[in-house]
């Protein structure tokens, strides 16, 4: 849902020869304007683009996740538990981002506050290449097994409440660019079943776009 890099040919590569059964990508809308507006960097296949916006708030920065237009969809890093629990309550469409700097705030209890507010238009975000960079910066073992095991009870816990939560590569270096597959294989060792990893991997982000395009 969420691809990071901002470099055009960079874009037609990922599209074009790692992850070349994409037909729903999600960029900065800044992005998209700079590399489809002209034919030359149009692909000569299907596809669509979801403008995005990924904007990390505090309470002084929370009108950050709101002032673009509809047809912008919002991912909101919290950075603390107060404003993650008030993007949950929220209206406007939007999801709320886990990072390894927001783990800890978008949490079980987190997942409990969504499942039980009226308001469904709030999705749980996890950006994978912040994790897994954590492998070649981080010299404590620990601590990254700790990251994991956190967030693999987060999303289990979300699919038990059934709150949607969807995996974005959240690349943004070419050299290390996900695939839908890479994902399903990162998903597949923290022990997710072949049903959960499709329910995190193409259903929710599906009832998302389809939220999204009717909110819009």
């Amino acid at each position: 849902m969420y691809l990071a890099i901002n470099r055009c040919n960079d874009i037609a590569f990922y599209i074009t020869a790692i992850d070349s059964d994409v037909h729903i990508l999600g960029l900065d809308s800044d992005v998209i304007v700079e590399c489809f507006a002209n034919n030359a960097h149009k692909l000569n296949r299907d596809m669509l683009f979801i403008p995005r916006k990924i904007v990390t708030v505090d309470e002084k920065r929370l009108e950050k996740c709101f002032e673009f237009d509809k047809s912008i969809l919002m991912g909101c890093i919290p950075m603390n538990i107060s404003v993650a629990r008030r993007l949950a309550k929220i209206q406007r469409l939007s999801t709320i981002i886990i990072t390894p700097n927001s783990l800890k705030f978008v949490d079980e209890n987190q997942v409990n506050f969504m499942y039980q507010s009226s308001n469904r238009n709030k999705y749980i975000e996890v950006h994978l290449q912040p994790f897994l960079k954590m492998f070649l910066i981080s010299s404590s073992i620990h601590s990254i097994e700790k990251s994991f095991y956190l967030l693999g009870n987060i999303v289990e816990r979300a699919l038990k409440l059934d709150v949607g939560i969807i995996m974005s590569t959240a690349s943004d270096n070419d050299k290390k660019l996900c695939s839908l597959t890479h994902v399903d294989i990162i998903l597949f060792y923290l022990g997710f079943s072949k049903r959960e990893r499709r329910l995190i991997t193409e259903v929710y982000p599906i009832e998302l776009l389809i939220t999204w395009l009717n909110y819009k």
